[in-house]
């Protein structure tokens, strides 16, 4: 297994996505923007996928996202619910997030500002840059492998 470069890859990864995230606030900012919007979309079917423009209009409406709570994002993260709900109350009071009665959501609005979307955009980038170097060496089918050999794993989130 080619642990160094793959080392390298993993490290020059994270750098990447941290300089995105710096347009943002800081890193643990970034960290929770990034899985509010992935907890409120994940959801969405390949083709509401696909409508996201880069201008809040062309984006899916607001009452789309899936509202999450801070104890969910905590969880997520595997962060502390106290520095969630800090770092949220920040984001909250620039606009990053929005507060709903059903919980957290990055609003479209948001998402369109010239630091969020091309964040998104470059740590999805540099994601599939990882995934193909990644490939490239061999290590995906490593890990194909020993996954189709392996029990799935029991989502914490889910089990309880």
């Amino acid at each position: 297994m080619p642990v160094r470069a793959v080392a390298r890859l993993v490290g020059a990864y994270v750098l990447r996505v941290a300089e995105a995230i710096a347009r943002i606030g800081d890193l643990w900012d970034g960290l929770i923007l990034f899985e509010v919007f992935r907890s409120n979309t994940e959801h969405w079917s390949a083709d509401v996928r696909g409508q996201e423009g880069t201008a809040a209009a062309d984006m899916p409406p607001d009452a789309m996202r899936r509202p999450v709570s801070v104890g969910f994002v905590a969880r997520r993260l595997g962060m502390s619910p106290e520095t969630v709900r800090r770092h949220v109350l920040g984001m909250i009071e620039r606009g990053f997030i929005v507060r709903t009665a059903g919980g957290l959501i990055v609003p479209a609005e948001a998402l369109a500002r010239p630091a969020v979307f091309p964040s998104l955009a470059v740590s999805a980038a540099n994601l599939q840059r990882l995934m193909a170097s990644l490939s490239q060496l061999g290590v995906l089918a490593v890990w194909d492998s020993v996954r189709e050999t392996c029990p799935p794993a029991v989502d914490a989130a889910a089990a309880g």
